[in-house]
């Protein structure tokens, strides 16, 4: 028995939806990939299920994830201002360069290049520089590329380029700043024939974003800022402590929190510890107007717990805490969440039937103070 199903984009949303069914008899085990086909031709039509007591059959309970994205640039990269389109974004740090070759009039064949990741001028969410680099004989040659971010897009474009002679190899990383104050300037290639030398054949990959809260996570309705984005399920908790002016700081158990339903413009979580009796905050991300914040929502205690419980039996933990006062620092009455680690993930688990026509788009309602506290973010793989 086979569903089959569709992903498509429509007007910048994605969309799950099922085809066709069909049956077909005479097999003892699932095909090979390499028949499948095969397997396609030879099937009966049924009718597509939409419920479990709806006649045919349909699928269910469907996970995705959404990897992170990549590409190749196969032309010449073109010089600043002029740049190449990579995709929407507005952190040109989560871009890495992995993979390019250096061209043009002044180089000798299709030289494959190393590439270092530039450190001045300091990466920032708007700009990050980075360098192809390959050795003709002792003479270095150099491109330097940047990825920006320009109105929600992020672009590549070359900066400049050099050589310099007296290499019989090329640099390690951390020489590598000594070799670009040697440089003499060369023109910047756009062209296989033209004079100077380019990159072309750029590989690139956009790596999920993550960060760290230094400080106290504040109350609503004040938030801190994570990043950009439109929903708050893509975010993950990580790791983090509680802390405050009645509990020793301590590393928390996290968990989801199903009730209420996540939606694109929230989903809380569960920050949990045992600390003479069971302590736990509950943080929530949020999302208005195009950014992500966290907040933390409330606070609560309970006794009888030697340890942290299960994550099965946490909704019914929930119901039993007596409040507490939500702490926003080491010293203030209460207890909080401080050294919150989060990922903004691709993936999320199961999805509820929609139409191909997108619905409205979701804002939050949360007002955010103007004291939002800035994170800086790294990028994971």
């Amino acid at each position: 028995k086979v569903v089959e199903l569709s992903v498509q984009a429509a007007n910048g949303q994605l969309y799950l939806s099922a085809q066709s069914a069909g049956h077909t008899s005479g097999h003892s085990v699932l095909p090979l990939a390499s028949n499948v086909s095969q397997v396609m031709s030879s099937l009966t039509a049924s009718q597509v299920a939409t419920s479990a007591d709806s006649s045919g059959h349909g699928a269910k309970v469907v996970s995705w994830v959404m990897r992170a994205a990549s590409g190749q640039i196969s032309e010449f990269v073109p010089l600043s201002p002029e740049g190449t389109y990579l995709r929407s974004g507005d952190d040109a740090r989560l871009i890495s360069l992995t993979a390019g070759q250096l061209r043009g009039a002044d180089v000798i064949g299709e030289s494959p290049a190393n590439i270092f990741e530039k450190t001045t001028p300091t990466p920032t969410p708007s700009s990050k520089h980075w360098l192809l680099m390959t050795r003709e004989g002792s003479t270095l040659k150099v491109v330097e590329l940047s990825v920006q971010a320009a109105n929600g897009q992020l672009y590549l474009s070359a900066q400049s380029a050099g050589h310099t002679s007296g290499h019989s190899v090329l640099p390690l990383a951390s020489n590598v700043s000594q070799v670009m104050s040697s440089l003499t300037a060369s023109q910047v290639a756009t062209s296989a024939d033209s004079s100077g030398h380019g990159a072309k054949v750029v590989s690139w990959v956009m790596r999920a974003a993550s960060g760290q809260i230094s400080e106290f996570v504040p109350l609503s309705p004040e938030g801190t800022y994570l990043r950009s984005g439109d929903d708050a399920r893509l975010i993950s908790l990580t790791a983090g402590q509680l802390w405050g002016g009645w509990i020793d700081q301590v590393n928390a158990t996290i968990y989801e929190k199903t009730t209420p339903t996540p939606s694109p413009s929230s989903k809380h979580w569960l920050l949990m510890a045992i600390s003479g009796t069971l302590k736990v905050v509950e943080l929530s991300v949020e999302a208005t107007n195009g950014s992500l914040y966290l907040s933390a929502q409330s606070a609560g205690y309970t006794s009888g717990y030697a340890e942290v419980p299960s994550a099965s039996i946490v909704s019914h933990v929930f119901s039993l805490l007596t409040a507490s006062l939500v702490a926003t620092s080491a010293t203030s009455k209460g207890y909080g969440a401080e050294a919150v680690s989060w990922v903004m993930q691709g993936t999320t688990t199961t999805t509820t039937t929609t139409t191909l026509t997108p619905t409205a788009t979701m804002t939050s309602t949360l007002s955010m103070t103007s004291t939002l506290t800035s994170t800086q973010a790294t990028t994971t793989t």
